[in-house]
């Protein structure tokens, strides 16, 4: 409840409006978040993130939710202490996410229920909406999520479609004609600052 409530105040005024969002940023600010706390329960970091953007249109902080929670579970899953590794990298059109611990991985008759709303390994201390979460917020970004047991751990993998950088347009030669000059040079600076070239005049002759 305490970091989703600072995650609240970190992105205040965001709504929900979906929009193209960097995910090795945000994985970078939960990261950061949870610094002190992976600390104190012994967990390393292990990050290898693509040096290819990668925007996906999503909503910033719903993708925030689905970090903290992934990270969150893994840190629940080594209570020991361990290795956290997150890895991020562009395959074709889709952004893919590796989320892995080495930590009491997923027995394999519950793997069929993980997703379940309610349904938790934790006992009286999980909500068992988490990974539920983690789901559908995923879906609805039009990506997928699938979940096993990695070398040692578990492993969550994330595919997100990419949003291609919009193109945009080159600057060419306007003919401005204009027999205000107020208006005409009004007109005129609105041009060239969006990159044109112009011609101007003060009449049709």
């Amino acid at each position: 409840k305490i970091v989703n409530g600072l995650l609240n105040l970190a992105r205040p005024g965001k709504g929900d409006a979906a929009g193209p969002v960097d995910v090795n940023a945000v994985i970078n600010d939960v990261l950061a978040l949870l610094e002190h706390q992976f600390q104190t329960a012994n967990i390393r970091l292990r990050r290898e993130l693509s040096s290819t953007p990668t925007v996906v249109l999503g909503v910033e902080f719903k993708l925030q939710q689905v970090f903290l929670n992934l990270f969150l579970n893994a840190r629940d899953a080594m209570s020991t202490g361990g290795w956290l590794s997150i890895t991020s990298r562009v395959e074709d059109t889709c952004a893919v996410i590796e989320v892995a611990d080495t930590g009491t991985g997923i027995v394999s008759e519950d793997l069929p229920r993980i997703y379940d709303p309610f349904f938790t390994t934790k006992g009286g201390e999980g909500s068992g909406l988490g990974l539920a979460m983690v789901y559908d917020m995923v879906k609805l970004a039009g990506g997928e999520v699938k979940l096993g047991n990695g070398v040692r751990g578990a492993c969550v993998t994330l595919r997100l479609p990419l949003r291609r950088p919009e193109t945009q347009p080159t600057g060419g030669l306007a003919l401005l004609v204009e027999d205000n000059p107020e208006l005409r040079a009004q007109v005129r600076e609105m041009l060239t600052g969006i990159g044109h070239s112009v011609i101007e005049a003060s009449s049709v002759e």
